[in-house]
């Protein structure tokens, strides 16, 4: 009785014995502890939106560590980020490079290879984004933001970590839609035009005073994607924009077809039947 006594008692005081904390870190080094997430089991908690990517057939979706991405056989990865620990606001995959692009209700932007699963870029945007896609065949990206304002950044991969780099490039929302710099401010009648002008699109009378409505979709022209965007604002606008040529192609508004009124505010567009 008095030997499982002395047990007992030797065993409460290991346990309840405070570590040796600097002798601890001394053994382990600097470099030798990185916490991070390397796997996630069960279902897919805290997922806000979705992407589907038809070619590989892969399903991305955003959660608040990152992007999780599933796939046929049982595939299941989570592309993990460490900087923006916060509910994802936008997923879209980038097709034609193999990525996958993340945005944060925070504006902070992640890009993956997928191939690799390795984190290529992460960023903090200096404004509300609001609308992101990757242009085919680069590494090229085109962010528009609440400001109205849709500007290329460039993906460059680097250690430890990459960034993504603003470029000088950018389109307002009266750049898009053709208003000119002495246009702006006059007014014009709503009826004036509701139909698409295929021209420079310069001095459109249904596009003035329209600056700094967000930008709610982006999406490359089917068949043209390398020179043509569709740059949607909330305020119903629609252009299509030339990259190369640097001038709108084309401009509309989002009408109500029975009723022939403009819809309320616009939230989303894409390119269907092509």
């Amino acid at each position: 009785m008095l030997k499982l006594s002395s047990i007992t008692k030797a065993l409460t005081e290991a346990i309840n014995a405070a570590p040796d904390v600097d002798s601890l870190s001394k053994t382990l080094g600097p470099c030798s502890v990185d916490p991070r997430i390397v796997q996630e089991y069960g279902t897919t908690h805290s997922a806000t939106c979705v992407a589907y990517d038809p070619v590989q057939r892969l399903l991305a979706v955003g959660v608040d560590t990152g992007v999780k991405v599933l796939g046929a056989d049982g595939l299941s990865v989570l592309l993990a980020t460490r900087h923006h620990l916060e509910p994802a606001k936008i997923v879209r995959f980038a097709r034609s490079v193999g990525r996958v692009v993340r945005v944060s209700v925070e504006s902070g932007i992640c890009v993956w290879d997928l191939k690799s699963q390795t984190l290529l870029a992460s960023t903090r945007w200096q404004s509300e984004v609001t609308a992101i896609v990757g242009l085919r065949r680069s590494n090229f990206l085109m962010v528009g933001d609440a400001d109205g304002v849709s500007a290329i950044a460039t993906v460059r991969p680097g250690s430890p970590l990459g960034a993504l780099v603003p470029h000088a490039y950018a389109v307002d929302t009266d750049q898009a839609i053709g208003v000119r710099a002495w246009e702006r401010g006059v007014s014009f009648s709503s009826d004036d035009a509701t139909h698409m002008h295929d021209s420079s699109c310069s001095g459109n009378p249904t596009a003035v005073g329209t600056s700094k409505s967000p930008v709610v979709a982006i999406e490359p022209q089917p068949g043209f994607e390398t020179a043509r965007v569709l740059l949607a604002f909330a305020n119903n606008r629609l252009t299509l924009w030339d990259l190369h040529a640097k001038k709108c192609a084309a401009v509309n508004v989002a009408m109500n077809g029975s009723a022939g009124t403009e819809i309320g505010e616009l939230r989303c567009a894409t390119w269907v039947g092509l």
